[in-house]
């Protein structure tokens, strides 16, 4: 063959890391053939552990292994073909196991098994319900825990921070209306009172109107804007508010037998409303065994006492 082929190479110069075939065509180690022969490498100098690319460029002989070694060596079938590939191997996928095949000598040959245990695992019908199953409670937990929108249950909220329906509103809305002429506005708070529960107004309703009253615990005649609130049983409150008095703000109401009385007390109005000054010149009799006696208490009790035994006057 060298004798055949003496002439070609005598013609040919020997190239760093390149293959002089016998038809004097110059090809790399994967046998891709190098365009132009010998012109496309004069210009270019060998590099170690380099091969020169027929485009000029330079590749390891890694790349050139990956770019001539087909390296994807499983093919994975639901069945196996009627011929298959040399040097692959065929995965043949059956429940929970993978048979491996080659192609032998036009046969297909049963080289091993892969098997997987899916006993721990659940299938796809098992996590549909699980989670059809965590759907469902948490719909029952919300529909019982939570209002939705479009609600339609009966529901009445009985603490400050529950959700209220539009029913509990309209229901418990206030209407505010002005004072109808039925209200005695210019004579004293009791007769105010009385032209008001006389009338037997509706609960939750407001009237907003305005009073002289005669009779405010510091003597004089009150011009005042009045706030008329109505309760269930005929309830009656009254907030009233005049810059003519102090404190500014005052409340009274139909169940308690009492006059005005400052809206926002003071301490010192809670100390003259519950305890006895030193100095104090306000009528006042006890009536339980550990109230405090007045003097006058104490010694209109000693008269008693003598004239009882005595007789006579003292």
């Amino acid at each position: 063959m060298a004798n055949m082929n003496e002439a070609v190479y005598n013609s040919k110069k020997a190239l760093p890391n390149k293959l002089l075939q016998e038809d004097g065509t110059i090809t790399t180690m994967s046998g891709r053939a190098v365009i132009n022969s010998t012109d496309a490498y004069d210009s270019k100098s060998s590099l170690p552990n380099k091969f020169l690319n027929p485009d000029g460029t330079y590749s390891t002989l890694n790349q050139i292994i990956a770019e001539s070694v087909d390296t994807d060596l499983f093919i994975v079938v639901d069945e196996l073909p009627q011929t298959g590939e040399p040097n692959k191997i065929y995965l043949l996928v059956q429940s929970n196991r993978m048979i491996e095949y080659i192609w032998v000598n036009n046969a297909w040959d049963p080289v091993g098994m892969v098997e997987f245990d899916i006993n721990n695992y659940y299938t796809k019908s098992e996590i549909t319900d699980l989670l059809a199953g965590t759907l469902n409670a948490a719909k029952s937990y919300a529909n019982t825990n939570f209002l939705k929108k479009d609600n339609t249950t009966a529901f009445t909220p009985i603490a400050d921070y529950h959700p209220a329906t539009k029913k509990y509103v309209d229901d418990n809305a206030v209407t505010f209306k002005p004072f109808p002429p039925e209200f005695n506005t210019t004579n004293s708070t009791t007769t105010f009172l009385k032209s008001i529960t006389d009338m037997h107004l509706p609960a939750g309703m407001v009237y907003l109107g305005q009073v002289s009253l005669n009779d405010m615990p510091q003597g004089v005649t009150v011009q005042a804007e009045v706030e008329v609130y109505v309760y269930p049983q005929n309830v009656v409150s009254c907030i009233m508010r005049s810059a003519e008095v102090s404190p500014y703000e005052w409340e009274v109401n139909s169940y308690e037998n009492r006059g005005w009385e400052p809206v926002n007390k003071t301490a010192t109005d809670y100390a003259d409303d519950n305890f006895l000054k030193k100095n104090n010149t306000t009528a006042y009799t006890p009536t339980g065994n550990y109230n405090p006696a007045t003097k006058k208490y104490v010694d209109d009790a000693i008269t008693t006492n003598i004239t009882t035994v005595l007789g006579g006057s003292y």
